[in-house]
């Protein structure tokens, strides 16, 4: 089991804040939970790199209950397109890695915004030129 890094800052200036657009994959909405891989192209790598992170929404006033208990947090759909963003709260390591190499980052996620499933059949409308 890896262990959890807290980072310890109290002012929230320093805390390190994120924003991502991902998939959302392993979502547990009784939750809140779920993780983002955002991919980003690194020239000095010469390939996209992944960037593992495990998304929580937090309580919070702003996210009433309903009248049957569940709640209106915005958890995404299993593999819809986010645009996600918080504040860093953990580190996970890697697991027997005596260097604990960071392997995935919890987000304490402050807001979301959906955009949209993602279709591997896209058609595209057909062009039509005329010359005059």
């Amino acid at each position: 089991m890896p262990h959890l890094h807290p980072i310890e800052v109290d002012d929230l200036k320093q805390r390190p804040y994120i924003d991502v657009i991902a998939k959302a994959e392993n979502v547990v909405n009784k939750n809140a939970e779920f993780d983002l891989k955002p991919e980003q192209y690194t020239r000095l790598l010469g390939k996209c790199g992944t960037l593992s992170l495990h998304a929580i929404i937090p309580d919070s006033p702003k996210y009433k209950l309903k009248e049957n208990g569940q709640s209106t947090k915005p958890v995404p759909k299993q593999d819809s397109s986010i645009a996600a963003s918080g504040f860093i709260t953990r580190v996970i390591p890697r697991e027997d890695d005596p260097d604990e190499q960071p392997d995935q980052f919890c987000v304490s996620v402050d807001a979301v915004t959906f955009l949209g499933r993602t279709s591997s059949s896209i058609a595209l409308p057909e062009m039509y030129f005329a010359y005059l």
